[in-house]
C-alpha cells in the first residue's frame, strides 16, 4: 500500500505557521521502520493465522511486485514479538485453566548458540486444550518445561490441576500431584507385543 501525503501551501500572511503544511505520516509499529501497520498486520496474519512459512510469504509478495529477503521478514517479526507477548500470555493462561489437556513434544533444530548447550537441538512442546494450542520452544526436553507451563515449580500460588493425555514419555510421569496423567493406547500397546515377543526368550 502506497500512502500519498497531501501538502498545503499557506495563502495567508498569518505569523507562526509554516509556508507548507504536510499531512502527518501514518503511525508505524516499528519506529523509523520501512513498513506500515497494515503491512505488518498482514504479515502476522499470513504467518500465524494462515500458517504460511516465510519463504512462501516472500514468494507471494514477489508475485505482487514487492521483493523482500527472508531475513527482512524475520527481522520484522523479531521487532514486533513484544507486541504479541500479552496475547500469548492470555492464551497460555486460558489453556492452563482448562483442566484437560493433551501434550506432545518433538526435537527441533535451532541455530542459536546458547551458553552451556553443546548442540543445536531444542524441543518444540505443544499443550492443547479443547479450544487452544500453546507452543513452547525450549532448549530443554526435561520435565522442567511442563512443570513451568502448568505452574508446578512452587512459584505459582495457583498451580494447574487436571488430566493430561500424552504418550508414555517419562517427563509426563514426573509431574506434580495436581496433574493426573493418562496415556495414549497406541503407545501403551507397544509394551504388550514387546512382552509377547520377548516371552519365549525371557
Amino acid at each position: 500500500m502506497v500512502h500519498r501525503r497531501k501538502r498545503y501551501h499557506k495563502t495567508c500572511r498569518c505569523p507562526g505557521f509554516p509556508a507548507i503544511i504536510t499531512t502527518p505520516p501514518p503511525p508505524k509499529v516499528i519506529v523509523k521502520g520501512l513498513f506500515t501497520a497494515g503491512f505488518i498486520a498482514r504479515l502476522l496474519i499470513e504467518k500465524f493465522v494462515l500458517c504460511r512459512p516465510l519463504h512462501r510469504i516472500g514468494t507471494a509478495l514477489h508475485m505482487e511486485g514487492l521483493d523482500l529477503s527472508q531475513g527482512t521478514l524475520v527481522g520484522v517479526l523479531q521487532q514486533v514479538a513484544f507486541l504479541l507477548a500479552p496475547l500469548y500470555e492470555a492464551i497460555r493462561a486460558h489453556c492452563v485453566s482448562a483442566g484437560l489437556w493433551q501434550a506432545d513434544e518433538t526435537g527441533w533444530k535451532v541455530f542459536e548458540e546458547v551458553e552451556g548447550k553443546v548442540s543445536n537441538r531444542w524441543w518444540l512442546w505443544a499443550f492443547a486444550s479443547s479450544d487452544t494450542v500453546v507452543f513452547v520452544m525450549d532448549p530443554s526436553g526435561s520435565a522442567a518445561v511442563p512443570n513451568r507451563f502448568f505452574g508446578l515449580t512452587g512459584d505459582d500460588p495457583h498451580p494447574a490441576q487436571g488430566l493430561l493425555g500424552s504418550d508414555f514419555y517419562r517427563v509426563y510421569q514426573a509431574l506434580g500431584d495436581g496433574i493426573q496423567s493418562f496415556f495414549c493406547w497406541a503407545h501403551m500397546r507397544r509394551y504388550f507385543p514387546d512382552a509377547a515377543w520377548g516371552y519365549p526368550k525371557l
